[in-house]
């Protein structure tokens, strides 16, 4: 029998996994056997690795074409929502300083 073929995305989700796995297992061993139970920097790196792998998620979106298109039409308008805040504060900032001179 020959063995199930993966495409090249599969093989680096893999491979991250492997090392997300193995950082779990340096962890597990340092804190078990040497008796490292403050995190120093080392090991604040190893957990973070740990954490990445949420990351895995993202892999999934490729298939949910409406949330892809969701999450990217939100990208896609960040621009023009940091300008309209731009425009907000600087209104709120003119009435702030009318007001002040007027009734202050």
């Amino acid at each position: 029998a020959t063995p199930p073929r993966c495409n090249e995305s599969d093989l680096v989700w893999n491979r991250f996994d492997f090392v997300v796995v193995c950082c779990g297992w340096t962890d597990i061993v340092l804190r078990t056997f040497f008796g490292v139970d403050t995190p120093g920097p080392a090991m604040m790196v190893l957990r973070t690795v740990r954490l990445l792998r949420v990351v895995r998620i993202l892999r999934r979106f490729k298939s949910m074409r409406p949330l892809t298109n969701l999450i990217r039409g939100l990208l896609n308008s960040m621009v023009s929502i940091f300008w309209v805040l731009m425009l907000l504060i600087t209104v709120m900032l003119v009435f702030a300083i009318f007001t002040t001179t007027q009734f202050g």
